[in-house]
Formats: C-alpha cells, sequence, structure tokens
C-alpha cells in the first residue's frame, strides 16, 4: 500500500500545477472557470503540500501523515471551489483519506501494544531463579545446548516473527503476518501483537497476553473496528498458560523460574507444570539427542465457552538459529488434532530475538544487518 499511496499523492500533487499554470495562462484550456492569481497560488501551495507529503513518505519520515492530511482537506476545499473543472479531484481525495484512516488505525494500534509492553517490562520482578543443579538433566541438556546453562536469567525476551497462519481446516489459502512478542521470566507472562494480511486491502490487528495469570485476546479491523474480543474466562487462561510454557522454546533462560515444575520422563523428554495462583496448565517437552528443542505436547482448548473441550495441539521445531548467543528454534510449526488427523494451521518464523537483562531498559530495536547461523534439523 505504501508504493500505491506514494504515487497517488505524487501524481494528485503533480495535477493541482494545471490549476496554477491555469491562473498564470499557460493553460491549455483545461479550466473553464477564471482563476485569479491568488487562487493559482493555492493550488501551487497545495501541490508543494501533496508533494512533500510523497516525499516524506518516500523516506518514511514520521510527518508524511500530517502533510498529507493538510493537503487532502485543502485540496478539496478547492475541489468544491472549483467544481465544474475539479470535481474528479474528489476521487484521489477520497482515496487517500482512506489511506489516513488506516494508517491511523496502525498508528493506533502500535501505540496500545506499545503502552501495553511497558506496562509488563514495569511488572518484572528479580527473583531468584531454581538452580541448574535442581532441573532434570534432560532440561539442563535442553539449557546447555542453548546456552543458556549457567547464565543469569534475563529479565524479559523481545521477538519479531513472521506468520503464515490458517484460520479453518478446509481453508486452502494461507493469510501472511507479522508480529512482536515480549515474553517476561518474572512473573511468566507475555504480550503479543499480531498484523494478519487477510487481503491486500484488509488488515486485521490483534492482541494476545497473559498478565498476572489472566490471559485476553482483542481482534480489529483495521485497528480501529473490533471484532472479537475474550477475556476472564478460565480456559483461555489456561491455554495461554499453555502457550507460555510451549514458547519456553524461545526463551530457555526461563525454565528455571520458580513457578514452573519439571518432571524427568526419559532421555528426551520431560514434563513442564506452570503454576500461576490457582490455575495449572502442563505440557510434555521433547528433545533430540543433542539437546535442542523439538516438540511441545498439550491438551489445549482451541475455543471458549461451555461447548469447548480440550484437543491434542503440538508445537514443533523445523530449523534452528542462534541469537544473542542463544540457540533456538528460527522455524516452528504448530497444530491442532482434529478427528484423528493433523491440522497444521500456524507456522511461524523469528527473525530477530533480543534479551535484556535491565526492567529499565527500552524496547529492543531489532537489528537485521546480519543473518543468523542456521542449522537444519530432518
Amino acid at each position: 500500500m505504501r508504493t500505491f499511496l506514494f504515487l497517488l499523492l505524487a501524481v494528485h500533487g503533480l495535477l493541482h500545477l494545471l490549476g496554477f499554470a491555469a491562473a498564470v495562462g499557460y493553460s491549455g484550456g483545461e479550466f473553464t472557470l477564471f482563476i485569479s492569481r491568488s487562487w493559482g497560488l493555492g493550488w501551487l501551495a497545495i501541490a508543494g503540500i501533496l508533494l512533500s507529503a510523497a516525499g516524506f513518505l518516500a523516506v518514511r519520515h514520521r510527518h508524511w501523515w500530517t502533510a498529507a492530511g493538510v493537503g487532502v482537506v485543502l485540496s478539496q476545499i478547492l475541489v468544491l471551489r472549483f467544481w465544474v473543472d475539479a470535481s474528479f479531484g474528489t476521487i484521489p481525495n477520497l482515496l487517500i483519506l482512506a489511506c489516513l484512516v488506516v494508517t491511523y488505525g496502525a498508528r493506533k494500534f502500535d501505540r496500545k501494544a506499545e503502552r501495553s509492553r511497558r506496562q509488563l517490562r514495569r511488572s518484572v520482578i528479580p527473583t531468584p531463579a531454581r538452580t541448574d543443579e535442581a532441573l532434570p538433566p534432560v532440561v539442563r541438556r535442553w539449557l546447555a545446548r542453548s546456552g543458556a546453562l549457567h547464565r543469569p536469567t534475563p529479565s524479559f525476551l523481545h521477538l519479531e516473527q513472521t506468520l503464515a497462519m490458517q484460520l479453518k481446516p478446509d481453508q486452502q489459502i494461507w493469510y501472511t503476518a507479522e508480529a512482536t512478542q515480549l515474553i517476561t521470566a518474572s512473573p511468566p507472562a507475555f504480550h503479543w501483537a499480531v498484523q494478519v494480511h487477510m487481503h491486500p486491502l484488509l488488515t486485521v490487528y490483534g492482541e494476545d497476553s497473559l498478565v498476572s495469570g489472566r490471559a485476553a485476546m482483542r481482534m480489529s479491523l483495521f485497528g480501529l473496528l473490533p471484532v472479537s474480543e475474550v477475556h476472564d474466562d478460565a480456559k483461555v487462561d489456561e491455554a495461554a498458560m499453555q502457550r507460555y510454557l510451549a514458547e519456553l522454546a524461545w526463551f530457555p533462560a526461563a525454565a528455571r523460574s520458580a513457578p514452573i515444575e519439571w518432571e524427568a520422563l526419559g532421555d528426551h523428554e520431560a514434563r513442564a507444570t506452570l503454576r500461576l495462583g490457582k490455575q495449572t496448565a502442563s505440557g510434555i517437552f521433547s528433545f533430540t539427542p543433542a539437546g535442542d528443542f523439538l516438540r511441545f505436547e498439550t491438551r489445549r482448548y482451541r475455543e471458549h465457552g461451555p461447548e469447548a473441550q480440550r484437543l491434542p495441539w503440538i508445537a514443533e521445531a523445523e530449523r534452528w538459529a542462534t541469537f544473542d548467543g542463544i540457540r533456538v528454534p528460527s522455524r516452528l510449526r504448530a497444530s491442532w488434532m482434529l478427528d484423528g488427523s493433523i491440522w497444521t494451521w500456524l507456522r511461524i518464523e523469528v527473525t530477530d530475538l533480543q534479551q535484556a537483562d535491565s526492567v529499565n531498559e527500552p524496547d529492543p530495536t531489532p537489528q537485521r544487518t546480519s543473518r543468523p547461523d542456521l542449522q537444519l534439523h530432518d
């Protein structure tokens, strides 16, 4: 949409020069109404504003939105004043206005998500983690393989992800999405913000969070029109806690968090149980012989409401990479077991991962200048 909007602003701005040309006598007859020099200067000024907005947009300057908004309002005033000759200008003005509304929704969503992440960072309580020796050998081998063994537990983890998802088992196409996530170890919590591109002109924004043992999910069209909202639901709380356990795959240091209990189930498996208040959630971790995270399995609520039932849910690593000195899955898929068959509905690729040791550090800025050392697991 950025390219389309840039071209729209640039062409619309250039067309305003026709009004200035008519005012100074260089018109080729495009205007039938007389345009005074003062109005001609208005056409020139608005052309400059719209072209400036296009330039600001091209260089991603934050004031492009303001310049475009001012330009559209003033342009429409000219269109109404010279309606006979300039009525066609209403169409690009409406298109630009629609783009501005969508942009406003995105900015509103981003600000709200940032406030939620800031509050989550401030809620971090530094507490002593379980010693490595208290963990089962299979879990210690995983921490050693990841590089988290004998290292202090960071206060929080920041993730950038790209996703492909399906909403129904019979869906043929995959929706693309981008997400930003913050995960904390003490207390166990996360905030996930996602933009789902369901159509080139249709974007759904969503938030998924677990804070103080309570989960919340919100979805909105263009960040403005609410689509769904779920909170204060014990089944959703449990599902979010199970998701937190699965995402220890990216935050292995948090496996030492006090609310998480580990039980070895063999040389390559362990059960993790998370207790937050009166709520409990658990799942089984599987690891490769080398110690990499391989799979997390649990029975999880797919829906909420009185008829919702727990179904087998699996998160499985497909590829690993080293980010910020920690080896974690860089590609992961999530699947439901429905009627005896596996439905993979989500594929995640981590594009950036950063840890922070201080709750006072600002929200990490993703660094994409270097490619992580990817290692494929067959």
